[in-house]
């Protein structure tokens, strides 16, 4: 119904939010010195060696503006990005190119870190192909929406 407050959100790459999530992720990393990879669908704890563990550092810091340590008190809701996305996802690359294919890192997983609220035509879009494509009764539909 059209004049609600919320109408569900869904994942999306949303730079603004991928970003200080990711640097969070990896300041938390890093401090545990544990990267996982998923090889073939199977967890794969990676250890970084100190100089590597410096790179990583470093990555935050360029990031963020701010000295590692200083970064590292923050929270993902407080973490400031001074740099643009396609610089950001060149640095991710850089430490995802030392843990390995299929990390945490990876591009392919950024679409699924943030959800960004639905607007009532996107709402509205999604309940009218629920219903066309899938052809499910309306008022199963609507059960199923309002859940």
């Amino acid at each position: 119904m059209e004049g609600m407050e919320n109408y569900g959100s869904e994942y999306a790459e949303v730079p603004e939010l991928v970003m200080p999530e990711l640097i969070s992720r990896l300041i938390g990393d890093i401090e545990i010195n544990r990267f996982a990879t998923y090889k073939f669908g199977f967890y794969k704890g990676i250890t970084l060696s100190n100089s590597e563990l410096e790179d990583a550092r470093r990555i935050v810091s360029e990031c963020t503006g701010l000295e590692y340590y200083q970064a590292a008190q923050l929270s993902s809701n407080d973490m400031p990005i001074v740099c643009d996305y396609e610089t950001f996802k060149g640095k991710i690359k850089e430490l995802e190119d030392m843990i390995g294919d299929n990390s945490n890192y990876a591009y392919d997983s950024y679409s699924n870190i943030a959800q960004k609220p639905l607007t009532y035509e996107e709402a509205k879009e999604k309940y009218d192909v629920f219903i066309e494509k899938d052809r499910v009764s309306g008022a199963y539909a609507l059960a199923r929406i309002c859940n």
